[in-house]
Formats: structure tokens, sequence, C-alpha cells
């Protein structure tokens, strides 16, 4: 089973995921090569996959229980804690990728493109929706 890490995450997507998941130590190995490509093309994107492949550690973890002898303990469901804790933040990031903040009726060119569109559904409220017309009956039309 193959186990690659070039050092820099922005030459992969595989890389990436290793970074970001820790898994950066050959000696400690979280997932192999084919486990991670099969979880890109399942998922799609990078913040995606990681987040299953954080997902997958924790169940294993889960299945483990927690030992005690004499002074020294092993909590396995600290473990199990921690990857369904970077997984639920992953998942967040990928929730946030590719989206950025827009505020409309700020430019002028784009309100008037807008107001030009004629696909575009007209707002249920406009200035002047109660303002009188010439009969004397309020308006008559939304837009």
């Amino acid at each position: 089973m193959s186990w690659t890490y070039s050092g820099d995450p922005a030459k992969s997507s595989r890389d990436w995921i290793r970074w970001r998941l820790g898994d950066t130590d050959s000696s400690a190995k979280l997932q192999t090569d084919a486990e991670i490509d099969a979880a890109l093309t399942t998922w799609g994107t990078k913040e995606l996959a990681a987040a299953q492949i954080a997902r997958t550690v924790a169940a294993g973890y889960s299945r483990k229980v927690d030992t005690t002898m004499g002074k020294l303990r092993i909590a396995h469901s600290q473990r199990v804690k921690y990857w369904d804790d970077l997984a639920q933040t992953l998942m967040a990031e990928s929730e946030m990728t590719g989206v950025a903040p827009w505020a409309g009726g700020i430019s002028e060119a784009s309100k008037e493109s807008f107001e030009a569109d004629t696909d575009r559904v007209d707002p249920a409220f406009v200035i002047g929706i109660h303002d009188m017309t010439e009969n004397g009956t309020g308006a008559e039309s939304w837009s």
C-alpha cells in the first residue's frame, strides 16, 4: 500500500488532505494514497474528502474501549472526539469554500443591470407602492 507526501500541500489535493489531517509522518500513517484518492473521487472536493477521512479515522478509534491499568490510562474516546470535531470543522470549511459576500444596491450600474433584466422576478415591495394613481385609487401594480 503506497503512501506519499511531498511536503507541499499546494502541490496536490492528496498532499493538502494529508497536511490538513496531520498525516505527514510516514511512520504513523493514517490513510493510503488509494484511500485518499477514493475519498476524493467519492466526495469531489478535498475539503469534503478530508472531512470523511476524519470520520473514518474516528470510526476506527470508536471500536476500541478506554483502558485503565494501574496509573496508565488509554482513552480512545478522546481520540474519537478529536477526529469528530475535526470532521465537523472541515465540513464547515467546505461550506465556505468559493463563497464571497455580496451586497446589492451599492453600485448604480449593478442596480440598473438588475432592473433591466426581463427574466428577473419583480420585487414584492417598491417605493411608491401606496401612492395614489391618477384615478384616485391605490397603486394597481407591484412594479
